[in-house]
């Protein structure tokens, strides 16, 4: 598979099919790559993203880039590498939850983090009071196990928060992965919405995020009904696939 993807990618002048065969190629070699711990294979998954093909396509370098965290999730090279940057992975937090879900009824109403960012808030949560509270940060592949932090874990829902800098006003894109339902609020205004239950992957969906100069209050909505695993992840990059031009904090100045 990385041989074709190699040959594929050698030529600069590549057609769109020619990039979607090799983000195809590559995807299912991570898959194995990850499964085995092959270190050459994690080497030419990186070596993909210089080739003609991927510089002449950042979208497809991006992608590339992303099959190669999924080849190294769990491996120790992932540690101090600098694809979670390079993706625009989110890894910094504030959660507050879990809130009732019963059967998607919480993700249908609106509740208090929608209207109103208040970190020294005290809410009534599914079944005790819930508040804020700031997250160690995220695993370098960027998923967030909820299961792992809010009980119970079914039929519940979260709020995630942090915020965004900009140095000037941009469309940025938010690429986003769950195993259930998500609104996605910049600013205030929700940005998108989707009512779904599903095994988590990265890049499910994605919706744009209109940044304003200076710092940006992202708020993400995320749902679970029944299974095991309650799951998340999110990236921010640039409309053209590059590394968008934001820097992320959840420090308490930087929401308010």
């Amino acid at each position: 598979l990385l041989q074709q993807a190699g040959e594929a990618a050698a030529a600069a002048d590549g057609t769109a099919d020619d990039c979607a065969r090799v983000e195809a190629w590559a995807a299912l070699a991570a898959e194995w790559i990850e499964s085995e711990g092959h270190e050459a294979g994690m080497q030419a998954l990186a070596a993909l993203q210089q080739s003609p093909l991927a510089l002449r396509n950042p979208r497809l370098a991006d992608r590339l880039a992303l099959a190669e965290l999924h080849a190294r999730t769990g491996h120790p090279s992932l540690r101090g590498s600098p694809l979670p940057q390079q993706l625009g992975l989110l890894r910094t937090f504030w959660l507050i939850g879990p809130f009732a879900n019963e059967r998607g009824a919480g993700y249908r109403e609106p509740l208090p983090p929608e209207r109103s960012l208040d970190l020294a808030a005290e809410l009534p949560g599914k079944r005790r009071t819930v508040r804020w509270r700031q997250l160690p940060e995220l695993a370098a592949n960027g998923v967030l196990s909820l299961d792992a932090v809010v009980h119970p874990s079914e039929q519940t829902l979260a709020y995630l928060a942090t915020a965004l800098e900009a140095t000037a006003a941009t469309d940025a894109v938010l690429e986003f992965g769950s195993t259930g339902s998500v609104r996605v609020f910049c600013n205030g205004t929700e940005s998108f919405a989707r009512d779904v239950q599903r095994p988590l992957a990265a890049d499910q969906d994605a919706c744009w995020l209109p940044l304003q100069p200076g710092w940006n209050l992202l708020l993400l909505k995320v749902c679970h009904q029944e299974g095991a695993q309650f799951a998340c992840c999110a990236r921010v990059r640039s409309a053209d696939g590059t590394k968008a031009a934001v820097r992320v904090s959840n420090e308490r100045v930087d929401l308010q």
